[in-house]
C-alpha cells in the first residue's frame, strides 16, 4: 500500500479519505490503472514522437507498408497486367497468402517454415516485428479489449 501511496496521482488524497483500508487500496488502484490508460492505436504506431518508422505512409517506401497486392507487385519486380493480377519474374502468380496449419506441414514444408525463421532472425527482421509487437503492450489495446483480434489480424499481415 506505500507503494501505491508513493505512485498514485495527487488524487490519492480522496481515497486516504475513505476509512476502510480495502476500498481505500481498491480506490488506489483504480486510479493508478487511470494514470496509465492509453489509447489504443494501430500496429507498429506508437506514442506520439516515439515512432520506430512511418509504418502506414501513404506512399509506401518499402514492401511492408504496402496495403494491397498491386503495391508489393512493383517492390517484387513482377508485371502488373491490366486486370490487376502480378506474375512474378518466376513465372507464379502473385495472391494473398494462406496459412497452414504447422501440424499438418509436410516435412519439407517445416523444414522450408524454419529455415524462413532462421533467415528473418539471422538479417534482424524477427527482432524488429518483436520490438514492435512489445511496444503494443505499452500503447495499450493490442492485448485487452475488443482491439486484440483486429490489431493482431492486422500485424501478422505485415
Amino acid at each position: 500500500m506505500e507503494n501505491l501511496l508513493q505512485n498514485s496521482s495527487v488524487r490519492r488524497r480522496d481515497c486516504l479519505l475513505v476509512k476502510e483500508t480495502n476500498v481505500c487500496l481498491t480506490c488506489l488502484v483504480l486510479q493508478a490503472q487511470a494514470n496509465k490508460k492509453k489509447i489504443a492505436l494501430p500496429p507498429g504506431v506508437l506514442a506520439v514522437g516515439k515512432g520506430i518508422a512511418a509504418e502506414l505512409a501513404p506512399i509506401a517506401s518499402s514492401i511492408y507498408q504496402c496495403m494491397d497486392l498491386q503495391c508489393m507487385c512493383n517492390y517484387l519486380r513482377g508485371q502488373l497486367a491490366a486486370n490487376g493480377q502480378c506474375s512474378l519474374p518466376n513465372g507464379q502468380m502473385l495472391r494473398k497468402a494462406i496459412r497452414k496449419e504447422y501440424r499438418v506441414m509436410t516435412d519439407d514444408e517445416r523444414q522450408r517454415y524454419h529455415a524462413a525463421l532462421q533467415t528473418l532472425k539471422q538479417n534482424g527482421e524477427y527482432d524488429r516485428i518483436s520490438r514492435i509487437h512489445s511496444h503494443s503492450t505499452k500503447v495499450g489495446g493490442a492485448h485487452s479489449g475488443p482491439a486484440f483480434l483486429p490489431w493482431h489480424r492486422e500485424f501478422s499481415k505485415r
